[in-house]
């Protein structure tokens, strides 16, 4: 969700390590067997639809919030 939020307020180096990270976090998880790979591939798919909506709000926030951006 970081990485889609920081490329949607045009950070590309931002986002590119964040999603670096979060991929690695995200293995590593699976590889300690804390977590099946299914349920990385649905925090993925969460997170993804969680960071598009929030880009999509962008403008709500900021009318609401003006002082905020």
């Amino acid at each position: 969700m970081l990485s889609v939020i920081a490329y949607g307020f045009q950070l590309p180096v931002l986002g590119l390590i964040i999603l670096i990270w979060g991929i690695g976090v995200s293995f590593a998880r699976v590889a300690l067997g804390v977590h099946y790979m299914v349920d990385i591939i649905v925090g993925w798919i969460i997170g993804l639809c969680l960071g598009l909506l929030m880009l999509n709000l962008k403008p709500f926030f900021m009318d609401l919030l003006p002082f905020a951006f």
